[in-house]
């Protein structure tokens, strides 16, 4: 069963693992939505569907013909996402709270981690940096890509972004991921036409959705991807994602929660204790239809 971040941490006895992993989501659209798997191992292995067999009518008394489903099973590796802090031992010894240097220490660190996160959650490319997750942008299908065209003034359009929505098979998609620029672009034109709404969550937050589909942001997705979608730099493009989460769409895999381990009281080169945070950490798409790119999108007004 898939848990929330959040959720599955509770079961942790570490109230300042627990503390670190709420402020963190909380900053996180990405983290509150994605789900997580726990897995034994090192990785996991699953099916998608290849084919899902024939399928006919039947008179009375006829010779009923077999046609089994295909899978094809794919592999998704748990990696290593983490960092080490150093804590001034004086500034221990001197300081009235010591639990505070180390949880402003442990939050700072487990910050950077979530960064490097959500950066791999949409860039990361196991096959040229095998230490790293597979991102959105490798994980898509070639099938579940619309472009925008590969000119330096292409826009958005209106049409092309319910085309992104539609791709996403087995209801709507969780979140339409994107960076600020394209959220104003977008709500440029949307608001005026009627297709987008506003609601505020149960914590006062504002909600902007598309077609009753939740908008979310990330200062990860840059402006300066290639024409076709494939790259992080290179041009001046970027991708709007649709993205659908859960055990049947895009997962986020751990093996066991977010640790932190003293590594030395006394370094030999400073008068400090060093601490390790670290993830073992994995993301998998089980199948291809929860998961589509809006590429080629360069900073102009959207259009019809």
């Amino acid at each position: 069963m898939a848990y929330n971040l959040v959720e599955a941490e509770k079961y942790s006895q570490d109230k300042l693992i627990l503390g670190v992993i709420e402020e963190i989501v909380k900053d996180s659209d990405i983290l509150q939505k994605l789900p997580f798997i726990e897995v034994v191992g090192n990785g996991l292995t699953y099916n998608r569907e290849t084919t899902l067999g024939a399928a006919g009518w039947y008179s009375v008394g006829d010779t009923w013909t077999e046609s089994t489903p295909t899978v094809t099973p794919h592999y998704a590796d748990i990696l290593i996402l983490g960092g080490d802090a150093d804590i001034d031992n004086f500034l221990l010894q001197t300081r009235s709270n010591q639990q505070d240097i180390k949880a402003q220490m442990v939050k700072m660190k487990t910050k950077a981690m979530q960064h490097e996160f959500e950066d791999k959650f949409i860039y990361g490319n196991h096959t040229t940096s095998v230490k790293e997750i597979d991102g959105l942008m490798n994980l898509v299908d070639s099938g579940m890509r619309v472009d925008a065209g590969d000119n330096a003034n292409d826009a958005g359009s209106m049409n092309e972004m319910l085309q992104l929505i539609d791709f996403i098979k087995g209801g709507k998609p969780d979140m339409l991921l994107m960076n600020k620029a394209m959220r104003r672009r977008l709500r440029g034109y949307a608001a005026a036409a009627g297709y987008w709404s506003v609601t505020k969550d149960p914590d006062g937050r504002l909600r902007e959705y598309l077609q009753d589909v939740p908008i979310s942001v990330s200062d990860f997705i840059t402006q300066t991807e290639t024409a076709d979608g494939t790259a992080k730099t290179g041009a001046t493009f970027t991708s709007i994602w649709a993205i659908q989460f859960g055990e049947g769409g895009l997962c986020g895999l751990e093996s066991g929660k977010l640790q932190v381990v003293p590594v030395a009281d006394n370094l030999p080169t400073k008068d400090a204790s060093r601490i390790r945070i670290k993830w073992y950490v994995g993301l998998a798409l089980f199948c291809t239809l929860k998961v589509a790119q809006y590429y080629g999108l360069a900073d102009y007004a959207f259009t019809a």
